[in-house]
């Protein structure tokens, strides 16, 4: 606000875009979530920040009618999300997670990432120290992040480094 010569007052808005990306939030209750989300949704008013809810995606063990709506009363609005069957894989920061505490799905992926690697090192010329420089450093890593959530025996580890066509 700008007060000019004749004790006008003067005030513009500046626009400007933002982008909120991956929120994730993970709470012990209903209840808590909509707390949560009610405090959120505050500062999102304030700073004049659309949330798009068609985006956002609920994982909950908790019974829900058959429909699997979860329906959130916040202070200033209420929405319903429709919660994703239990068994579901979500990624959160580049983790799959899951309900049901089941590594299937992670597995499955380090197979086929290891087959896909595999298969795209296959007839590349190079030697056995930048092959190895390629699994040490690009894919190994990767392979432990994304499998961090779950237990590999030794077992599984030596099936899963046996490459086949």
């Amino acid at each position: 606000m700008v007060i000019g010569p004749h004790d006008q007052l003067l005030s513009a808005t500046i626009p400007d875009t933002a982008f909120i990306d991956d929120m994730t939030w993970i709470m012990s209750s209903h209840s808590n979530m909509e707390t949560i989300l009610s405090i959120a949704d505050s500062f999102f008013i304030l700073n004049d920040i659309l949330i798009n809810n068609d985006k956002a995606i609920l994982l909950t063990n908790d019974q829900l009618p058959e429909s699997r709506d979860a329906q959130f009363n916040l202070t200033h609005r209420s929405f319903t999300i429709k919660a994703h069957p239990v068994q579901a894989a979500e990624r959160v920061l580049g983790v799959w997670i899951t309900l049901q505490r089941s590594d299937k799905f992670v597995i499955q992926q380090i197979r086929q990432e290891i087959s896909q690697v595999c298969a795209t090192l296959r007839y590349k010329k190079v030697t056995d120290k930048q092959l190895l420089y390629v699994f040490n450093a690009v894919d190994i890593p990767h392979l432990k992040y994304r499998s961090q959530l779950v237990f590999l025996s030794e077992d599984l580890c030596s099936h899963l480094s046996y490459y086949k066509d």
